[in-house]
């Protein structure tokens, strides 16, 4: 009876959970993939946003006492480390985006699931240097997220190799990534009032191409990518490649290129 009790509270010591700081939900739910069970999670953001704001002493002394801060690496995000540093010298930077292959100085990289790999990878030896006694429980968390990464991307690929579509306009850089990955061209343009002489050497640039998708990220752009769409003939997409759900956001882009 008390070898019994032994093994039922074993498991309650065998994690005492590493304190985790993400920027916001995507990164926690990447995060989780890895930590499961081993991580206690905290994030600056509930929602992505590019402006900083002052955080209130008592979040302050919350997120700077994780043990690391985990983060793509954005600008923003920039700041913030700097902040829970000064408050915290032992807090443990991780920046995902260090051992990625950039295009250019595009920040997006995720939207490429290989680049995920990677990400996770980095994730993994993050965790076991603050816990390597459960090395081999993330390990397996670790393979099983490869795995479904790698579903995800034969599914994506599947989708769009049935597809005549080759190329999409798009006013963001966001899916550069994503394109490369998948043989795709992205064209993208700088945002701004486009003159109806603009908008005429578009169609004329681009008809040859027949571009029939546009792709988007911002609700602002909604009337500009309504000129360009009409221009162009073609459907568009509100995309949020912010979206903790990254898989859908990818399955919901490959069938709208595929459709």
């Amino acid at each position: 009876m008390i070898r019994f009790l032994i093994l039922l509270i074993f498991p309650l010591f065998l994690f005492a959970k590493v304190q985790i700081t993400t920027y916001f939900p995507l990164e926690s739910a990447i995060v989780k993939k890895i930590a499961q069970n081993g991580g206690d999670i905290s994030e600056i953001t509930h929602r992505y946003n590019t402006k900083k704001v002052e955080l209130p002493e008592s979040a302050l002394k919350k997120l700077s006492n994780a043990k690391l801060f985990i983060y793509f690496g954005l600008d923003i995000e920039k700041e913030y480390a700097e902040v829970l540093k000064a408050k915290n010298p032992k807090i443990e930077l991780v920046n995902l985006s260090l051992n990625i292959e950039k295009i250019g100085n595009n920040p997006y990289f995720w939207t490429d699931p290989f680049n995920l790999k990677i990400v996770a990878k980095t994730i993994f030896e993050n965790l076991v240097k603050i816990d390597p006694r459960n090395i081999n429980y993330y390990q397996k968390n670790l393979d099983k997220f490869n795995d479904e990464i790698d579903e995800v991307f034969l599914t994506v690929m599947k989708s769009l190799n049935k597809s005549h579509i080759s190329s999409f306009f798009t006013l963001e850089e966001h899916l550069e990534y994503f394109a490369k990955r998948f043989r795709l061209e992205a064209i993208t343009k700088d945002k701004k009032i486009y003159t109806t002489k603009d908008l005429n050497e578009l169609e004329t640039k681009y008809k040859d191409m027949q571009i029939k998708r546009v792709v988007y990220a911002n609700q602002k752009d909604l009337d500009l990518v309504k000129q360009i769409s009409t221009i162009l003939d073609a459907k568009s997409l509100d995309i949020d490649i912010f979206d903790e759900d990254w898989q859908n956001a990818l399955f919901e882009l490959s069938d709208f290129l595929t459709r």
